[in-house]
C-alpha cells in the first residue's frame, strides 16, 4: 500500500470512527468502507492502519477477534468460523479460571477458548456459548467495554475440543497476532500522549515564556519520541514478518515506550496532567491494560533473553 493510499484510508477510518454510534464498534462499519478490498490489496498494511487508528482514538478493539481468526485459519491450525470470538487469558494469574473477551458479551455466537483446563496442556474448546455468563471487565480502565468470563463454564458445555500440535500452533498464532495488535495500539497511544503534552507545553507559560521552550522539557519530549519511534519500527517489522519472535520484540518495545512516555508526559504537564479533566489519563490507563495483555514488556524481555541464551529464538 503506497503512502498516499494509506493516508486516505487512515482519514476514512478516523472519519468513520467519529460517526460510530453508542454501542457500535468500528468493525460494524468497515464493510461500508470497502475494507475487504483494502485487505486483499495489502492485509498487513490494512491491519496496521486499523489498529493504529483504534489506539489513537481509544476505540473498541473487537477487530482483534477478526485478526486472530484470520491468522489462525490461514495457518491451517483450526477451522474457526467467521465472526468467532476468542477468549484471551486474564493477565492476572490469580484469575486463571477467567478469560477476557475484547468486547461486550451478549451471550450469542461461537467462541474459541484456549487452555480450557490447566492439566490438558494447550487445548481449545470451540462452540456456542449461549449459556455462558459474563461480567464487565473492570480494572484500571473500565471504559474498555470488555467482558470477563469463567472459562470453566465453556469446558463443561457442548463443543469441539482440539488438542495436540494443531492446538499449540493455533495458540502460538494467537499470541503472535494479539501481541502485534496490542503493540501497535500501544505505540499509537504513545504518539497521542506526546501530542497532548506538546500542545500543553506550547500553551502554558512560566516567567513569560512557553514552558515548551525550556531545554529540560524539550529533552524529555525527545526521549519520549525516540522510545515511541523505536517501538513503531519494531511493530512495523512484526506486521511484515508475522513471527513469534518479532511480535515479542514489538510488544516489549511498545510496553517499555508506554512506561517512558507516561512518566515523561505526566511530569511535564504537572498538576494539570494529573487531573481527571485532562485527557492524558485515558491513554495512560488504556496503555497499562494493553501492556498487561498477553505478557508485559518485562515478561517479553525476559522470554527473549532466555531464548537468546539458549540459542533458540522463537
Amino acid at each position: 500500500m503506497d503512502a498516499e493510499l494509506a493516508k486516505d484510508v487512515k482519514s476514512a477510518l478516523e472519519a468513520s470512527l467519529a460517526e460510530v454510534a453508542a454501542g457500535q464498534d468500528v468493525v460494524d462499519i468497515l464493510p461500508s468502507l470497502g475494507w475487504s478490498e483494502i485487505q486483499t490489496l495489502d492485509r498487513p498494511g490494512a491491519d496496521r492502519l486499523l489498529f493504529d487508528v483504534l489506539g489513537r482514538k481509544l476505540a473498541g478493539v473487537r477487530a482483534l477477534d477478526e485478526l486472530i481468526v484470520h491468522r489462525v485459519f490461514r495457518a491451517g491450525a483450526l477451522e474457526l468460523p467467521e465472526g468467532a470470538r476468542v477468549v484471551l487469558p486474564h493477565p492476572d494469574p490469580r484469575l486463571g479460571h477467567h478469560g477476557v473477551l475484547a468486547s461486550s458479551w451478549d451471550g450469542s455466537g461461537v467462541v474459541a477458548v484456549p487452555n480450557v483446563t490447566a492439566d490438558a496442556g494447550t487445548e481449545w474448546w470451540i462452540g456456542d456459548a449461549a449459556n455462558a455468563k459474563a461480567v464487565a471487565f473492570g480494572g484500571w480502565d473500565d471504559s474498555l467495554g470488555w467482558s470477563l468470563v469463567d472459562v470453566a463454564a465453556f469446558g463443561s458445555s457442548d463443543g469441539v475440543r482440539v488438542g495436540g500440535t494443531r492446538a499449540q500452533d493455533a495458540w502460538e498464532t494467537t499470541l503472535t497476532a494479539g501481541r502485534t495488535a496490542f503493540a501497535q495500539m500501544l505505540a499509537s497511544i504513545c504518539s497521542s500522549m506526546i501530542q497532548i503534552a506538546a500542545e500543553h507545553v506550547a500553551q502554558r507559560e512560566q516567567f513569560g515564556r512557553s514552558i515548551g521552550s525550556y531545554q529540560a522539557v524539550q529533552h524529555s519530549l525527545a526521549l519520549a519520541h525516540v522510545a515511541t519511534e523505536a517501538a513503531q519500527r519494531g511493530v512495523d517489522v512484526a506486521w511484515v514478518e508475522q513471527t513469534a519472535w518479532s511480535a515479542q520484540v514489538a510488544k516489549a518495545l511498545a510496553g517499555r515506550a508506554h512506561d517512558t512516555v507516561s512518566r515523561v508526559t505526566q511530569q511535564i504537564t504537572g498538576g494539570m496532567g494529573m487531573s481527571w479533566e485532562f485527557p492524558l489519563h485515558h491513554y495512560v490507563r488504556r496503555g497499562a491494560v494493553f501492556n498487561a495483555m498477553l505478557g508485559t514488556a518485562a515478561a517479553q524481555t525476559s522470554d527473549l533473553g532466555r531464548s537468546l541464551v539458549i540459542g533458540r529464538p522463537s
